[in-house]
């Protein structure tokens, strides 16, 4: 009597089916974007925190207003592929 998993076949993960996956060329401003971005948004949130910590409120809501900004660049960043 065989139990639920067949055992005797090889263990491959089969996420994708060839020719399903697209090779997609990005251009080399998109990718300058996206590391903008994300880098600023880390780097302005990690300061708008410190700022916050240390009783620095003006320097901490300028820091946040900053981590808006780069998030709102990088939902615009990835609309901008797919939308046009």
């Amino acid at each position: 009597m065989r139990g639920l998993h067949d055992f005797s076949a090889p263990a491959v993960a089969k996420c994708y089916y060839e020719g399903d996956m697209h090779r997609q060329k990005i251009a080399l401003p998109v990718v300058i974007g996206r590391i903008v971005a994300v880098s600023g948004m880390g780097l302005a949130a990690a300061i708008a925190i410190l700022a916050f910590v240390g009783g620095l409120w003006v320097l901490g809501l300028i820091a946040t207003a900053l981590t808006g900004l780069f998030m709102g660049m990088m939902f615009l960043i990835e609309r901008g592929p797919e939308h046009g």
